[in-house]
């Protein structure tokens, strides 16, 4: 599969799709020791709001939606994983 980096506006979080013909996973962790919430993340670009209608977390602390600016608090060093449901 293709693997995107996502631009986040922040350089301690870290974002990454990766599309294959059977998913769509993004990956977003934070590389700092410090609670980041001043990012944002465009999946416009990536061809993803029009056909997304939910996301599954597959590893990460609570159920995801759809990532917005600041939408989540990442705590130092976290990660997750997050598939989108066309």
């Amino acid at each position: 599969g293709d693997i995107i980096l996502r631009e986040t506006g922040n350089s301690g979080i870290f974002a990454r799709l990766r599309v294959d013909a059977n998913e769509t996973l993004l990956i977003l962790a934070n590389l700092t020791g410090e609670s980041i919430s001043d990012y944002a993340l465009a999946l416009n670009a990536a061809g993803l709001a029009e056909s997304t209608i939910g996301v599954e977390t597959l590893f990460g602390e609570k159920q995801a939606r759809v990532p917005e600016r600041g939408a989540k608090v990442f705590r130092p060093y976290e990660m997750m994983v997050l598939k989108f449901i066309p």
